[in-house]
This record gives structure tokens, sequence and C-alpha cells, in this order.
């Protein structure tokens, strides 16, 4: 009976411990994403002020983002993500229209991390 038990609370803690981090990674993604939609809106705008500024905050926010989707997530998966942030900053100062599509991409991959540890039918298949 003990076996059981112990078996049950196992499992419990596991689907517990699953829950909390879609939880964490739902969060942490959307507050990441949220930076790279205000960054966008500015250079929209045409405040380079305030997409620079954007862009320091994305930068700043990296390494916390990076340790909290790394403990559930690819590494691989955030290097693509930090491969789109490195050019930013010299795009945004150029005023290229290419930093659209950095920022966009940024944005696709970030929600596409949460997207793909959601567990739909296909993904557990």
């Amino acid at each position: 009976m003990s076996r059981f038990l112990t078996s049950v609370g196992i499992l419990l803690a596991l689907t517990v411990l699953s829950v909390c981090s879609l939880w964490m990674l739902r969060h942490e993604c959307r507050r990441y994403t949220a930076i790279t939609e205000e960054t966008a809106a500015a250079l929209a705008d045409g405040d380079t002020r305030a997409a620079l500024a954007g862009c320091d905050r994305l930068e700043a926010s990296w390494e916390h983002f990076h340790d909290m989707t790394g403990l559930f997530v690819d590494g691989g998966k955030l290097d693509a993500i930090y491969s789109h942030i490195t050019p930013l900053r010299p795009l945004l100062e150029q005023g290229d229209p290419y930093a659209f599509s950095e920022l966009e991409s940024i944005r696709l991959l970030t929600q596409g991390l949460y997207e793909e540890e959601l567990p739909v039918f296909w993904h557990i298949m």
C-alpha cells in the first residue's frame, strides 16, 4: 500500500510541476512579447529614442527570460531568439526598416515557445 501511495504522490507532484511550469512559461513569454510590441509600436510612431529604450529593456530582460524559460525549453530555441536581438540596436540606430522584421521575429519566436509546450493531443503523440 505504501508503494501505491508513493506512486500516486509522485504522479501528483509531476502533474503540479507541469501545470506550474506552463503557467510560468506563459507569464515569461507574455512579458517579453509585451516589451517587443512596445518597442515595435515606438518604432512605428517614429520615436527612435523610445525604440532604443525598448531595445535596452529587451537586452536587460534577456538574462532573466533565458534563465526562467531555459528550465523548461531547449536552449537552441532561446538562441534563435537571441540571434534576432543582437542586430536590433544597430538597425534601430540607422532607422533601417528591417528592424520591424527583427522585432516581429522575436515576437513570433517567443510566442512559439509557449505554444509548443502546450499539451495538445498531436504534441503528445
